[in-house]
């Protein structure tokens, strides 16, 4: 799963401007692979950020799901372990 990327971008540039988009409102719904795709250094708070504005992500490995009540909690959990 190795990201399409344009040939000017970094992978953290791309990244930037998926959340970008995603808070104008240009998509509702982020699917990642798995948490390891994500930064994690800034993965909750990015998540939280989404969230505020209306976006929902989905982690398809490790099945959270943002949009539902629980995600935080098993976000924290994933991460701590």
């Amino acid at each position: 799963d190795e990201p399409n990327l344009n040939d000017n971008l970094t992978l953290e540039e791309e990244y930037e401007k998926m959340r970008d988009d995603a808070k104008s409102g240009m998509f509702d719904i982020i699917y990642i692979k798995s948490i390891s795709k994500f930064p994690k250094e800034s993965l909750l708070k990015d998540v939280r950020e989404l969230r505020e504005h209306g976006v929902a992500v989905k982690f398809e490995e490790e099945e959270i799901d943002t949009s539902l009540s629980s995600w935080e909690l098993l976000l924290t959990v994933y991460l701590a372990g």
